[in-house]
């Protein structure tokens, strides 16, 4: 999985010469950018294949620096409760 940041995140993480990624299959390329939602800071996480996005909500450093790991546990979250939704739609 890669995950291109924004020179924003970069900043953050005082990261100046990121390394440069591979041209990858676009199911494991994903971006991430802070954005401005009214006063907070909103984690953007999407992927460029599929259109899945995972949102960090008021995001510190240590959670930019964990990235990939709030990736898993998003899509994961996504996975199960879309497998459990479409289990019980079959079962009704």
């Amino acid at each position: 999985m890669i995950i291109h940041c924004t020179k924003k995140i970069l900043d953050k993480l005082k990261i100046n010469n990121p390394p440069q990624a591979d041209d990858t299959s676009s199911i494991y390329s994903w971006h991430a950018n802070i954005l401005k939602y009214g006063r907070r800071n909103i984690l953007l996480i999407f992927n460029d294949a599929s259109g899945i996005s995972v949102i960090c909500d008021r995001p510190k450093i240590a959670d930019l620096r964990r990235m990939g790991e709030i990736l898993e546990e998003g899509v994961r979250r996504l996975m199960t409760e879309k497998l459990i939704f479409t289990i019980s739609m079959r079962t009704h």
